[in-house]
């Protein structure tokens, strides 16, 4: 599965992106004018998206190449929820996001954590940041969570 990456701001492992499926609906570079940015350019990049299973909060099995495939934006980002510095930030943001947003955007937290960040953990951790029905918090083995890491150019070879 590709998916395509419009933007994307990194920040250490915890970095959000925006994802659409199948073909980005905007020419790869574009000059955006805003009250805030007199000029930001858009950028687009494509990845190889891997065929894992990761768990959901809930316990559910999921794949995540269907799960990206859902026809609203979808930002997706990286955590683990031990995290003192970048995360909670992030995630703070992601619920804003969501308050913002609401159905119209699916937002996906990866913990790149496994062995820490189990289904329970994460059901916590959703609920510190109020996470809606729309923001899915993912787990799995060790090697499918590195390699979507991997796929989206976001391992650094352990968690910071």
């Amino acid at each position: 599965m590709r998916a395509t990456l419009v933007g994307g701001a990194v920040a250490w492992l915890c970095f959000p992106l925006a994802i659409l499926a199948g073909d980005p609906p905007v020419a790869p570079r574009s000059s955006v004018e805003t009250p805030y940015a007199p000029a930001v350019v858009r950028s687009i990049a494509s990845y190889q998206v891997p065929a894992v299973m990761l768990t959901a909060q809930d316990g559910r099995e999921i794949a995540l190449q269907a799960l990206l495939q859902a026809p609203e934006p979808i930002v997706l980002n990286f955590v683990f929820t031990s995290c003192r510095a970048i995360c909670p930030v992030l995630s703070n943001s992601f619920a804003a996001l969501q308050r913002a947003a609401g159905a119209g955007v699916t937002v996906i937290s990866v913990s790149i954590d496994p062995e820490f960040d189990t289904p329970q953990v994460l059901q916590n951790y959703a609920r510190r940041f109020s996470a809606g029905p729309s923001w899915r918090f993912l787990t799995g083995r060790a090697k499918d969570i590195v390699a979507v890491q991997r796929a989206f150019g976001a391992y650094p070879g352990e968690k910071n």
